[in-house]
C-alpha cells in the first residue's frame, strides 16, 4: 500500500493540535475572556485557511483525500508522492 503522506500520523496530529487549540480560543472568546496568547498575522491566515478547509470538507466539498492534500499544502509540509 503506497501512502500520500510519509509521516501521516504526525500530520494528522499536528492537525488536532491546532484545531483543539483553535476550540479552546473560540470558547474564551465566547466567555469574553481574551485569547491566551497573541496571534501572528501569519498564525491568524493558517488558521483561516484550515478553517475553510474544514468547512469545505463538512460541506462534501472535499474528500477526505482532497481535504488532506489540501491541508498538507496549507501547513507548509514537503511535497509528497502521489498515491496510484
Amino acid at each position: 500500500m503506497k501512502v500520500a503522506h510519509l509521516n501521516l500520523y504526525a500530520f494528522l496530529g499536528q492537525l488536532q493540535r491546532v484545531t483543539m487549540d483553535n476550540q479552546a480560543d473560540v470558547a474564551r472568546l465566547e466567555r469574553g475572556l481574551r485569547i491566551s496568547r497573541p496571534k501572528t498575522k501569519r498564525s491568524l491566515m493558517n488558521d483561516a485557511r484550515i478553517k475553510n478547509c474544514i468547512n469545505l470538507c463538512d460541506s462534501g466539498a472535499y474528500t477526505p483525500m482532497q481535504f488532506l492534500d489540501v491541508m498538507n499544502h496549507s501547513m507548509g509540509a514537503r511535497p509528497h508522492r502521489s498515491v496510484e
